[in-house]
């Protein structure tokens, strides 16, 4: 997952572990901290593509990874989808857009989970804190969030994908893999990390390991649709490695995988996402032609 700084303590908390989260994933300054990358992914997908064209973005966001004011004198029509209508909106009006015909937002969940089930998680563990205190036992904090978890990721395992019968000559999904089973992880490990007790890297009691085992499901549905609306040619980006620490990426190297074995023909390419100041990605684009 992205490195984000962590929240406050847990005792002092007006708002939850999730809320404060949330708000960190808005990164103060990106569009502009990320011209020069947002410059190559656009020259990216303007090189590859067809005028007049119709493109679909998912995960689309606050599309600070993305030139839209560029994009929309190339293609017929862009559809935007991402779970933050209200990231969507920030976008379209930092460029003028907001009025602009051809280009349309849907808020779309991909996975299945909610925001209300992050908070439900995130109230779960600090209810057992407060109730317990710091001396918890570890193995109780991770049964009771194994068992929240099992009932999530059970009841998403049939979840449908609201997109209708709708096609579009491109897509492009970039930096959105790593981020769609991300979040569970991420509030597990404020509370494991604030109690001195990091989770095991295997093993029937870690949470981690079984977040992880259920990347590969979750990307391959959002794939299946990704995939199956895409006319010509599906864009993907993901994240390879983290360079600052040359370590691998979940869920970034599932939809890697994914996209190699169902599109073994798919061509390849790189490019470097200076992140933050210490930080950065290097990122695997895949191009996927359907026809």
């Amino acid at each position: 997952m992205p490195m984000m700084r962590q929240p406050t303590g847990l005792y002092d908390m007006i708002e939850s572990i999730y809320t404060q989260l949330k708000k960190m994933q808005r990164i103060p300054g990106a569009y502009e901290k990320w011209a020069g990358y947002r410059c190559a992914m656009t020259d990216y997908i303007l090189s590859n593509t067809g005028r007049d064209s119709s493109l679909a973005v998912f995960g689309a966001g606050c599309c600070n990874d993305i030139d839209l004011a560029r994009l929309v004198g190339h293609f017929g029509s862009i559809t935007l989808y991402d779970i933050d209508e209200a990231a969507m909106r920030q976008a379209l009006m930092r460029c003028q857009l907001h009025e602009y015909p051809a280009i349309r937002i849907h808020a779309l969940n991909l996975t299945g989970i909610t925001a209300l089930d992050y908070e439900t998680f995130s109230d779960l563990l600090t209810g057992q804190l407060q109730l317990f205190g710091t001396s918890i036992d570890p193995e109780l904090l991770a049964a009771g969030a194994l068992s929240y978890l099992h009932t999530v990721y059970d009841r998403i395992r049939n979840h449908r994908i609201q997109l209708g019968q709708k096609r579009f000559d491109y897509t492009v999904s970039f930096g959105l893999h790593s981020q769609l089973n991300n979040m569970f992880a991420w509030i597990w490990n404020v509370f494991a990390q604030s109690l001195g007790c990091p989770d095991a890297s295997d093993g029937e009691t870690s949470v981690l390991s079984y977040l992880a085992a259920q990347n590969a499901p979750i990307i391959s549905r959002v794939n299946d649709t990704i995939l199956g609306c895409t006319g010509n040619t599906a864009f993907f980006a993901n994240e390879l490695e983290n360079l600052s620490c040359h370590t691998p990426v979940s869920g970034a190297l599932e939809c890697i995988r994914d996209i190699k074995e169902r599109c073994p023909g798919c061509t390849a390419a790189v490019a470097d996402w200076n992140f933050s100041e210490t930080v950065t990605y290097r990122m695997l684009l895949q191009k996927a032609d359907i026809k």
